[in-house]
Formats: structure tokens, sequence, C-alpha cells
């Protein structure tokens, strides 16, 4: 008895034909699930964030307005105690401001806040640079006062710190008048080993 061709298996292009259907509904499904996930990630992801930032806020908040010790180094105790006639008393304000890590993380709020740029480095090693470079042009003399007020070990009394910057100040004017160095410099020389010369009579007192 031969078979009708109703009863006859699909072969050849319909067999194809069908896994192709099946194929092309799987992957479809697997998409789906895919984006779904990429979706679910990103809706997990700015809750996250927004939950951070409320967190954020409210540490900031809490560290601005409740009571907490600072941190006072030695070489700034006589600064605080009205001390040391050389100290820059708004720089001094702005570290214990902004002292620790929440402090600095208020420090990135307020520069935000005022669409300001906070840029990190290392401000010693940049002035002593400055100072070097300056004195080197100036003349030998002031290059051997500099290198007293980069070292600052020797910087004891207020009397010392006077003398220093009055023989730095006579050593640049004389640079400036023989045009090795420009106003500009002599006036970053005297500012910079200002501040060297302070933050060495800070640390001894």
């Amino acid at each position: 008895m031969t078979p009708s061709k109703e009863s006859l298996p699909e072969t050849g292009a319909n067999c194809n034909s069908n896994k192709d259907n099946i194929v092309e509904r799987t992957t479809g499904g697997n998409h789906d699930d895919h984006v779904r996930e990429i979706t679910t990630n990103r809706r997990r992801k700015r809750r996250r964030q927004h939950s951070e930032r409320l967190q954020t806020k409210q540490l900031l908040a809490e560290f601005q307005n409740a009571p907490h010790s600072l941190r006072i180094p030695a070489s700034q105790v006589s600064s605080v105690c009205g001390l040391h006639p050389f100290t820059n008393l708004p720089r001094l304000l702005f570290d214990f401001v902004y002292q620790s890590h929440l402090g600095q993380r208020l420090l990135q709020a307020d520069a935000k806040a005022l669409g300001l740029s906070v840029v990190m480095v290392d401000e010693t090693t940049h002035e002593r640079e400055q100072l070097r470079n300056i004195a080197s042009k100036a003349s030998e003399p002031t290059k051997k006062l500099i290198e007293r007020v980069i070292d600052r070990k020797s910087i004891r009394s207020v009397d010392q710190v006077q003398s220093l910057q009055k023989q730095l100040l006579v050593h640049a004017e004389q640079a400036q008048k023989d045009g090795n160095i420009t106003k500009q410099q002599t006036k970053d020389l005297l500012s910079l080993s200002r501040g060297h010369v302070s933050k060495g009579f800070g640390t001894m007192h």
C-alpha cells in the first residue's frame, strides 16, 4: 500500500523552513531578555546613584552643622595661638574648614556650585622649583639664601626671619637692577620665600 502525499513527513526545504522559524523565535526571545536585563541594570544604577547623592548630601549637611574636632598640626599651633606673625590667615581658615575626607568632599561640592574646578598639586615642591629657578637667574648670594629658606632648620627666631627677608630683598632688588630677573620675578621670589620662612618658623614654634 502506497502512503498518500498528505501522510508523508516533511523533507528538504520544508524542514529547513521550520528550523529557521524555531531559531528566529529563540533568538528573538534571547534578545528581548537581554534588552530587559540592560534596562533593569540601568534603572538600578540610576537608583543607586540617586541614593548615593542623597546620602552624600546628608553627610555634608551633618558635617557642616554638627560640632566636630579639628586636627591642628604642630606647625600651625603658634598660628592658632596668635604667636606666628608671618602666618597666612586666609589659607589657615581654608585648611580648617575643608579638613578631613568629608571636608574635601564639601570642597568639591562648593567648587561645583561655583562652577570651579579643584586641582590638587604638590604645592611645596612646585614652590621650591620656582624659588630655585628664579634664584639661579638672580645671583649666587641669592641662591645661597634661598637654600636656607628651603631648608628652614636654622630659622629659630623672629629676628632670624626678619634678617633673612631683608637680605633677600636687597639681593633681589639688585638682581632686578642688573637685569638678571624681572620685576614680577622679584615679587614672586620675595612672596614665595616669605611663605617658606613662615612655615619653618611655625614648625619650630
